[in-house]
């Protein structure tokens, strides 16, 4: 997790609340590589953005390019995320705002889903 005191200097596109669940790359139906085209297996989880540096990977729906980075905020703690992959359950007025990639399935449910959780989009698309 990361203090925003290490965030560039960004302008809010937008903040809303909404409930974050967890996937691996080794989900049902999953094959390892996202809808962007990164290979997602043996722990490669994150992206280095060229803006945000060392980033957590997310799925989002389409009303989000590619690119998109946000800050999910809960209980006081933070973290930086691109989506980078899609999902049909996932999207604002769905039952999953994002889903977050985790290393494998089984380490994404010991995290289930975490409601009332923030997010603030920072960049649309790259």
């Amino acid at each position: 997790m990361l203090s925003s005191d290490f965030l560039p200097h960004v302008e809010v596109v937008e903040t809303y609340q909404g409930t974050l669940s967890f996937y691996g790359p080794d989900c049902s139906g999953c094959r390892g590589i996202t809808s962007y085209g990164q290979d997602v297996t043996k722990g490669n989880i994150y992206y280095h953005d060229r803006e945000y540096g060392k980033v957590n990977i997310v799925a989002g729906d389409k009303d989000y390019p590619f690119g998109t980075m946000l800050k999910i905020s809960k209980e006081g703690q933070e973290v930086l995320a691109i989506i980078l992959d899609r999902g049909s359950a996932i999207g604002k007025n769905k039952r999953f705002t994002f889903d977050f990639l985790m290393s494998s399935e089984e380490e994404a449910s010991i995290y289930g889903c975490k409601n009332d959780v923030t997010f603030t989009i920072l960049r649309l698309g790259f």
